[in-house]
């Protein structure tokens, strides 16, 4: 189980800056009016994970994969442009990060990177 702790990986500063912002805006943006967002970090000694999730709108499970080009949006009710993780997804690529999206059935989504964890 993560927690708020410290996970350290190696990389562009400004990179990694942008990848995190991008995924809090994108589960702040994309929740409901009273719903809940999960923030954490943790380490497991061979990768460091930064796990986002929300209680959005329902997203449907078969367009997940869409969400990581560029100009798709998990509904045609959510503001934005589309963009938010296409840039987290190229920034998780360029450094050798896995990216994990997953559709909540009880609605959001639940996006975790998961890095090489820094020696």
């Amino acid at each position: 189980m993560c927690q708020l702790e410290p996970a350290v990986t190696e990389g562009d500063p400004a990179l990694w800056h942008q990848l995190t912002m991008n995924l809090i805006t994108s589960v702040a943006r994309h929740n409901t009016d009273d719903g809940s967002i999960k923030i954490e970090t943790c380490h497991d000694g061979e990768h460091a994970r930064l796990a986002v999730s929300n209680s959005g709108p329902i997203v449907d499970p078969d367009r997940i994969t869409a969400l990581r080009d560029p100009f798709v949006q998990g509904s045609s009710t959510q503001q934005g442009h589309g963009i938010g993780l296409a840039i987290v997804d190229a920034i998780a690529n360029a450094h050798r990060t896995a990216m994990d999206i997953t559709a909540r059935p009880e609605g959001g989504l639940a996006v975790t990177a998961s890095a090489p964890q820094r020696e």
